[in-house]
């Protein structure tokens, strides 16, 4: 379809007129068929992330006929949620001592924040930006973590400025730092482009082999449970409990996901929590995601151990995004 700005996207069955704040920020679709079954998508650089924030009718399984005898255009809005900010991380430490296989640090986990945003100097003297549930929220605090697959990472920007991207405490910011022993870096996003590409340098702590994965897994192996208990939050306005369930934080990749965490029962018997259910759905579509909404009380509701529901933002539709904070305020 035809690309607009940061506005809406109209598609109408007739040449019927549509009253717009502003023509540039629109796009218009006139004689269209009326019983064809049609879908949108929109035709944007590759880094926009966009949504739909407004639509009458199913912008994946469209008919325009379903309007009714009423009206005869539907007008759909889009916007821009973010920018993308991705690229390439490597281990210069593996690449000096010919260690290719070791050169992308799988797991390695990064956080990036506004410039600006308050940072708290550690034990070292360097300033970092404290990663935590509030701070997330307040500061617009995202993270990510480095993928095997040639070191891809990928982060969001929710417009052009400057931002100071950084390791997240722990394992990460233990056994890596960037060239010259800093523990963050400025960058520049400079477009409405976003940034592409970016090739990030990071050098190990000391010349030993560096697993992040393997140093979280030990450390939750080690962690004691009433600890891990009391450092968890909850922040996602999509998260659901219940009155048995204690809080349970969603991690850093369910904040980027979106996922909706949900409980069906106690949430542990006496003398240990229950191991929580991961579901994983990629739904879009008003009739796909009635079903989703069945399978998530029909989950909820035959099941004691905490469930989480994953869901990818993009795919969803706005109803279904204004549905979702309904059902956990209803049924949480």
């Amino acid at each position: 379809g035809d690309e607009g700005d940061e506005g809406g996207h109209g598609i109408g069955s007739d040449a019927a007129a549509m009253v717009w704040p502003d023509p540039n920020l629109a796009a218009r679709f006139t004689s269209l068929p009326p019983t064809t079954t049609l879908s949108t998508q929109l035709d944007t650089p590759e880094g926009w992330l966009t949504g739909a924030t407004q639509a009458s009718l199913d912008l994946d399984n469209l008919k325009l006929e379903d309007l009714g005898t009423t009206a005869s255009t539907m007008v759909a809005e889009f916007e821009i949620e973010s920018l993308i900010v991705s690229g390439s991380c490597i281990d210069q430490t593996a690449t000096a001592m010919w260690k290719y296989d070791e050169m992308f640090p799988t797991g390695l986990r990064l956080m990036m924040a506004r410039g600006g945003a308050p940072a708290e100097a550690n034990a070292s003297g360097e300033n970092s930006v404290e990663m935590s549930a509030e701070t997330s929220s307040r500061q617009g605090v995202v993270d990510t973590m480095v993928m095997k697959n040639l070191g891809y990472f990928q982060l969001k920007a929710g417009s052009p400025g400057r931002f100071d991207l950084g390791l997240v405490p722990g394992c990460s910011a233990e056994m890596f730092k960037f060239p010259g022993g800093s523990a963050s870096k400025t960058i520049t996003v400079s477009s409405f482009d976003g940034m592409l590409g970016l090739e990030l340098d990071v050098e190990r702590s000391n010349l030993r082999k560096a697993d992040v994965l393997q140093c979280e897994v030990l450390m939750s192996e080690n962690s004691p449970p009433s600890s891990a208990a009391a450092s968890s939050s909850s922040s996602s306005l999509a998260s659901k409990k219940t009155a048995k369930e204690k809080k349970s934080g969603g991690s850093w990749l369910s904040k980027f996901l979106g996922g909706v965490a949900s409980s069906g029962g106690d949430n542990g018997a006496e003398g240990g929590a229950k191991e929580t259910l991961n579901i994983f759905s990629v739904a879009s579509g008003h009739l796909y995601e009635r079903f989703l909404r069945i399978m998530i009380l029909s989950v909820i509701k035959n099941t004691e151990h905490p469930v989480k529901f994953w869901f990818i933002k993009n795919y969803m539709s706005p109803k279904f995004k204004k549905i979702l904070p309904e059902m956990s305020k209803k049924y949480g």
